[in-house]
């Protein structure tokens, strides 16, 4: 969920801000899916399938933020220096980022749109419509993984917070 991320410590206030925004409506998703766990046990999974798709749009909010910010940062870059533009590896490709904004509104679309089908406990079509929303999601990410269209992962935010994880393991 943290692939295309930004650092936020040299960054515009606005980008800043709405960075913190999905994080905050994401935190609240997650502590959403603490009142769960007895859905499990009656096999309704109403709130769940809301939940879970309403995570999946949070995402997609969050990609589009940084696409807007990498679009604004690239923009800013051929106007004022049109030679460092051109081989920048750390911004979002936006057809990459497109096409999984899409794939994650499709997945949380569906999710969300499972909660409206008619069911006596787990049926075939609520199968189906979670089962094709996370293939969605994942063929997408893998295929961008195979060619190779995503951007490094050691310049993302993940080696940070696994460095920062392994200090708190230590530390206990």
């Amino acid at each position: 969920d943290v692939r295309y991320r930004r650092p936020s410590h040299h960054q515009p206030y606005l980008f800043k801000s709405c960075q913190r925004i999905v994080r905050v409506a994401v935190l609240g998703l997650w502590v959403a899916f603490s009142t769960t766990p007895s859905e499990f046990s009656r096999g309704s999974f109403t709130n769940f399938t809301q939940i879970y798709g309403a995570s999946r749009i949070a995402l997609a909010v969050d990609y589009v933020v940084v696409l807007i910010y990498d679009l604004v940062c690239w923009r800013s870059r051929t106007t004022s220096h049109p030679l460092t533009a051109t081989g920048s590896s750390a911004l979002l490709a936006p057809p990459n980022a497109l096409v999984s904004i899409a794939s994650l509104v499709a997945s949380g679309l569906l999710w969300i749109l499972s909660r409206f089908v008619r069911h006596n406990g787990i049926t075939a079509p609520l199968l189906v419509m979670w089962i094709v929303g996370v293939a969605i999601e994942a063929a997408v990410q893998i295929a961008n993984e195979v060619r190779r269209r995503l951007s490094p992962l050691g310049q993302s935010v993940l080696p940070e917070r696994l460095v920062l994880f392994g200090l708190i393991i230590l530390g206990e």
